[in-house]
């Protein structure tokens, strides 16, 4: 499961960079927690990857791939719930064929 929750992330460099959880979800619940690593300046250890596929229009698809360990303690916090915003939307409900979304920032 580590592989497929870190890796192949479509996001901008400056997203990326920004980036400190990623959570493993099934059916609006969070099942995995990771800690992605960081550098020394505060930024997300990552590669950007160029897939061998390339978009409808014939451009190569670029995605992320970060680096992170299982974070216990905050899966012990947020493991089988689901993360809802202050208005009350369910932010680990995804669109058919939305496999991703940026939560916000962890304070």
């Amino acid at each position: 499961m580590p592989v497929r929750v870190l890796r192949y992330w479509r996001l901008s460099d400056r997203n990326a960079d920004e980036v400190e959880y990623i959570l493993g979800i099934y059916r609006t619940l969070v099942e995995r927690v990771f800690k992605v690593h960081q550098t020394a300046d505060g930024r997300a250890k990552r590669e950007r990857k160029t897939l061998s596929y390339k978009n409808k229009n014939g451009y190569p698809i670029s995605k992320q791939e970060f680096r992170g360990d299982r974070c216990l303690e905050k899966e012990s916090l947020w493991c089988n719930h689901q993360i809802v915003n202050s208005s009350g939307e369910v932010l680990t409900k995804f669109r058919r064929g939305i496999g991703h979304r940026i939560i916000g920032k962890h304070s």
